[in-house]
């Protein structure tokens, strides 16, 4: 694996080159295909549109005959029905009569008579024919005076009720009511007064000779309501705002009709939206400039000039937002799927190059402990070896065959304990190692634990103390596995440590903790992985990681405490059930 970075580069070049080379290739392809669409879709706006000047002459066509139409049965209507009905009457006439023809609401009409001037009928004409008209006048006009220059409304009044006594002619008489009921309705210190009801009292025709201000005067009673439903007083026609177009007819003694419709709903009929070879139409009133021109907001635009107005036809193809969306969505696809495919293969690849590291990682580690294992296994055989052939041999006292007999042991114990690490490490891995808990007193295990290693401590001049907490403690535990982890911690106390004082301890917990006051651990946080082994220290590098998989096995936990002046190693136990009596 020494060419693995080399192999890496070469496997990522390979992979994103293709890749990105494909998704430049998507993207090229997909913006040369829109753009093919949307040169299409824009000669056949062009088209469309260059062909709606017809269509719209025709309709201009059309819309001046129905208005010529309207006006000349509006004429009709009003010259047929002037004589007989009131004004406003008439005028309403005219008016229904040029909807129902054109079919346009909100129709205006203007009577404009021989000089030029418009004929506004609430306006009455001043009866100055009548004798008594001077009179009436000059009353008038001294009232006004009255009121406004002398500052006495009072007198004004007293003056138009003695004017309206004299007078003969009801129509102007109704003329003094009214200006009477007027100084009345400004000086709320003058009372009321009954001129409104003798106005009331007069025909429809005197009271329109008597002008605005007796309709004035009888505003908001029956009365007026009745004079305006028989057409004697105007009806308020909204001033909408907007182009109107115009039609005149002429009427009897000279006089003409204009008739003017608004813009909007004339070519809201006549030029409805369409669709034409599968491109949406749309007309709309418009003061662009007349032409052949490309819309900024898409489509083809038309502007001409349409019965004094200006009309402006857009063409607009109905798909080609969806398919320049769809396109974008595509795109969007394309990139996210390539930018996503790079970042898979290169995840992929880095997951490789881990796991081929991790691999070489655990040949190295395998290697490392056949190595310390076939080391730690040939020291002890040496030894015994020897120690054997010396006790082979004559002539030796006792004592000396004592202290050979005593390395043998050693030596024996030691390679029986590797042994066993190694099969209780192996068994944990296959998940084959069984343990059988039961309630174990762990002040007498740790006492029964010490009492073997007690001629070591001897031997390196070591104390070696035992601790249990009072009462004992007593733990859900397998005596044989537990038996394995205080050897492996003792053994490493008295091996690497180097310690003065060992002490065994029995806590509540339950737990049992092997501390001492060596020299302590460096590399902590590589402690309890397999087949790590401190600075300088010999051993296959698993029992502190079989220790702790015991103890977890058995519902525990093997743990370094941190406490000042000693290292200790805590292993907790699960409590054992209580058993009633």
């Amino acid at each position: 694996m020494r060419g693995l970075g080399g192999w890496t580069i070469l496997f990522l070049v390979l992979t994103l080159l293709p890749a990105g080379a494909l998704g430049w290739l998507g993207l090229h392809a997909t913006r040369e295909l829109e753009g093919q669409v949307r040169e299409a879709a824009r000669a056949a706006e062009l088209r469309v549109a260059a062909g709606l000047e017809d269509r719209i002459r025709e309709c201009e066509r059309e819309c001046d005959g129905v208005l010529r139409r309207a006006a000349a049965e509006a004429a009709r209507v009003l010259a047929a029905a002037m004589p007989v009905e009131p004004p406003f009457a008439a005028l309403r006439r005219a008016r229904e009569a040029a909807e129902r023809e054109s079919r346009i609401p909100d129709v205006a009409l203007r009577v404009i008579d021989p000089e030029g001037s418009e004929w506004d009928p609430a306006r009455a004409a001043p009866p100055d024919w009548l004798p008594e008209w001077g009179p009436c006048s000059a009353s008038l006009d001294e009232a006004a005076r009255a009121e406004f220059v002398r500052r006495d409304p009072a007198a004004a009044l007293a003056l138009l009720e003695d004017t309206a006594r004299k007078l003969v002619s009801p129509a102007l008489r109704a003329r003094a009511w009214a200006a009477a009921a007027r100084v009345r309705s400004r000086h709320s210190e003058l009372g009321d007064g009954d001129e409104a009801a003798r106005i009331a009292e007069l025909p429809d025709e005197t009271i329109a000779q008597a002008g605005p201000m007796a309709f004035e005067a009888l505003s908001g009673s029956r009365r007026h309501e009745e004079l305006r439903a028989r057409g004697w007083v105007p009806e308020g026609i909204p001033d909408l705002p907007g182009a109107r177009v115009a039609a005149e007819a002429p009427l009897p003694a000279g006089a003409r009709l204009v008739v003017s419709v608004p813009m909007a709903p004339l070519v809201a009929r006549f030029l409805p939206p369409a669709r034409i070879e599968g491109l949406e139409v749309r007309y709309e009133l418009s003061d662009a400039a007349e032409g052949l021109v490309m819309d900024p907001s898409g489509g083809a635009a038309l502007a001409r000039p349409f019965l004094g107005s200006a009309v402006r036809a857009s063409v607009r193809h109905p798909g080609l937002s969806a398919l320049e969306a769809s396109a974008r969505q595509r795109r969007l696809l394309t990139v996210v799927g390539s930018v996503g495919l790079l970042l898979l293969l290169l995840c992929g690849m880095l997951l490789a190059r881990r796991a081929l590291l991790r691999e070489r990682a655990l040949r190295q580690l395998r290697d490392d402990f056949i190595a310390n294992v076939s080391h730690e296994l040939r020291t002890p055989l040496t030894s015994v070896r020897m120690h054997a052939e010396m006790l082979a041999e004559g002539g030796l006292d006792e004592g000396r065959r004592r202290a050979y007999a005593a390395v043998v042991e050693a030596e024996g114990a030691r390679l029986s304990a590797l042994v066993e690490d190694l099969l209780d490490f192996a068994a944990l891995e296959r998940g084959t190692r069984r343990l059988e808990p039961e309630p174990t007193d762990l002040g007498e295990f740790v006492r029964g634990a010490s009492g073997a290693w007690l001629p070591v401590a001897a031997r390196d001049g070591v104390a070696l103390d035992v601790e249990v907490a009072s009462p004992a403690p007593v733990a859900l535990a397998d005596p044989t596995a537990l038996s394995r982890i205080l050897t492996n911690l003792i053994q490493n106390a008295f091996r690497h440590a180097r310690a003065r004082r060992i002490v065994l301890r029995a806590v509540a917990g339950p737990a049992v903790e092997v501390a001492d006051d060596g020299v302590g651990i460096e590399d902590r946080e590589r402690l309890f992985e397999r087949f790590q082994r401190g600075r300088g220290s010999r051993g296959a590098g698993i029992g502190l990681a079989l220790s702790r998989d015991l103890a977890r096995a058995m519902g525990g936990d093997l743990a370094l405490l941190d406490r000042p002046g000693e290292t200790c190693f805590r292993v907790a136990l699960p409590r054992a059930p209580e058993i009633d009596e």
